[in-house]
C-alpha cells in the first residue's frame, strides 16, 4: 500500500505510530492481528522494519556497520554477529545497489545513497512488513523505479508486505495495489489506482486542477498537473 497526500496531512504520524516510534493517544492499532502495545518490542523487530531518508544517526558508521545494526533483534545478549549475519547483510546491500559501498563511511555519502543504505538496514532485519517513509525523495529516476521494482520483487518472492509513502501519484499508480489518501489526518480516499486516483478526488484533495487519462502501456491511471488552473 502507498500513502499520499498534502503536506501535513498525517502521513508521517500515521507511519510512525504503526512502527511504534509514537505513541498512540486513542483508538487501536493492530500489526498482523495483535494490539500493538502488546508486542514484545524484540519479536516486534523481528517482524516489522521502517526506514526513512534521514530517520538515524549516521556519522562514524560505516555502510556495512549500519546496514549490520537491522541484525539486533536477532544478536545475543553479548551483541557479536555471526557469520550469517554478515552475509544477510552484504545480500540487503546487494539488493538496494550498494555493496561497493560497504567500507565507505556513512557521511562520505550522497543523501540518496545514504536513503539506500537505511533500505538495505531495513531489510537485513529480514521483515515481513516494511514501513517507509518518502523511500525514493533523494533518489533520481533511475533509482526510484529500482526501489518499487525491489518493493515488487519482495513481495512477490517472499511475501514482505510494504507501507510507503509517497508524493508521487504516477509512482503510486502504476506499483500499488492500494492507495491511501489522507487528508487533514483522515482517510479521503482507500482503494485502488484506478478507484481513487480520479480528476474529482485528487483536485478536492491537493486543491490542484489535473487531467487523468489511461497509461498506453500499463492501463494505470496516469496524471497530468493543467498549469494555472485551481
Amino acid at each position: 500500500m502507498l500513502v499520499v497526500g498534502p503536506n501535513g496531512s498525517g502521513k508521517t504520524t500515521l507511519l510512525s505510530i504503526l512502527a511504534g516510534l509514537m505513541k498512540l493517544q486513542s483508538g487501536k492499532v493492530e500489526v498482523f492481528g495483535k494490539a500493538l502495545q502488546e508486542w514484545d518490542r524484540k519479536e516486534f523487530a523481528r517482524k516489522v522494519s521502517s526506514a526513512g531518508a534521514e530517520q538515524n544517526p549516521w556519522a562514524g558508521f560505516t555502510v556495512l556497520e549500519m546496514t549490520l545494526m537491522g541484525r539486533t533483534p536477532y544478536l545475543s545478549l553479548l551483541g557479536f554477529e555471526q557469520p550469517y549475519d554478515l552475509e544477510i547483510a552484504y545480500e540487503a546491500l546487494s539488493l538496494v545497489g550498494v555493496e561497493h559501498l560497504a567500507t565507505r563511511s556513512m557521511d562520505k555519502l550522497s543523501s540518496g545513497e545514504r536513503q539506500l543504505v537505511m533500505m538495505a538496514r531495513a531489510l537485513a532485519q529480514k521483515p515481513s512488513l516494511l514501513i517507509l517513509d518518502e523511500p525514493t525523495s533523494h533518489l533520481d529516476l533511475k533509482h526510484q523505479r529500482r526501489m518499487f521494482d525491489l518493493l515488487e520483487k519482495l513481495k512477490t518472492e517472499r511475501g514482505v508486505a510494504s507501507l510507503a509513502v509517497c508524493h508521487d501519484l504516477n509512482l503510486a499508480s502504476e506499483y500499488a495495489d492500494l492507495v491511501l489518501i489522507l487528508k487533514e489526518g483522515k482517510v479521503a480516499a482507500l482503494g485502488s489506482p484506478k478507484e481513487v486516483l480520479t480528476e474529482k478526488t485528487i483536485g478536492n484533495t491537493f486543491g490542484v486542477h489535473v487531467l487523468v487519462d489511461d497509461n498506453p502501456l500499463s492501463g494505470k491511471p496516469r496524471i497530468a498537473v493543467v498549469r494555472g488552473i485551481m
